[in-house]
This record gives structure tokens, sequence and C-alpha cells, in this order.
């Protein structure tokens, strides 16, 4: 662990605690990928096949069709700041592709923003405004006081 992480950084604009977090950030990023994902892996596996488990027996024994996956949380997060710049420096350039024609700006935008079209599933749906009969609690109330007084 760097002393950085143990002692807190240093102040400054630029400083080798920053290198160091980063460092030790991607250190342990490679020892979760190359250690901790294959046991992780093998661990889930054993639990999803116990027979006598509740996964196994939710899928009817059929463990193959469950589609599962493995996502560690990021160790190092951009801040404001540096998502800015990175955000600022990616549309320069692709200002540039598009002037030059590299690239057309309806590919920059799947490129960039694909994702966002991917939940699509409500565009042929019809919308509907019009409001929704609620019944009245009155009505309810005057049924059960007539249903108490005729017993």
């Amino acid at each position: 662990m760097p002393k950085s992480r143990l002692m807190g950084q240093a102040q400054g604009t630029i400083t080798s605690g920053q290198f160091d977090l980063r460092g030790y950030y991607d250190t342990v990023a490679k020892f979760q990928e190359a250690e901790v994902r294959g046991v992780l892996l093998w661990l889930i596996e054993l639990i999803i096949k116990e027979k006598e488990g509740d996964i196994y027996s939710a899928l009817g024994g059929d463990t193959d069709s469950l589609d599962w996956e493995i996502k560690f949380n990021p160790l190092w997060r951009e801040d404001p700041g540096e998502k800015a710049d990175r955000e600022l420096k990616e549309a320069q350039r692709d200002q540039i592709y598009i002037t030059t024609n590299v690239v057309s700006p309806t590919e920059i935008k799947q490129i960039r923003f694909g994702e966002l079209e991917k939940y699509n599933e409500w565009e042929d749906q019809p919308l509907d405004f019009s409001t929704p009969d609620i019944p009245d609690d009155d009505d309810d109330d005057e049924d059960k006081d007539t249903q108490n007084v005729s017993a």
C-alpha cells in the first residue's frame, strides 16, 4: 500500500502520491482479475450447481441457461475536472474527424452515444393519456353500512 494512502495525500498540483495511488489501484485491479475472478467464478458455479440448492431448483436443473457475470467496482474515479478535460479532448478529436471526413456525425453518434439508444422498446407503444377510472370510496362505505344493518 503506498505511503500516500496510509498517511494521506500530500498537497500540491502534481504529487508523486497521485501516481503511487494510481499504481496501487492498478495493482489491485490486476490482482482481482488474475487471482480473485477465477476463485469467485469457481465458487459461484458450485453454488449454482448445488442440486439441493434454491438456484438449481428455481432453474429446474438447467443451470447453463443462467446468464451472469462478475464486475468489479472501479477503484479509480475521475474527479469532475479530469472528466471534463477528457470529454473536451474527445469532443475536439471527434470534431477534427468529422471536418476531415474521417467519420460521419452519425458514426460519432453511434460510437459515443450508442448505449443511449439500446432501450427503445417503448418507441412503438401507444401513449395513453386518458384518466383512469377511480372507484369512489364513498360507494363502498355505503355498501358496507347497508350490509351491517341487514345483518
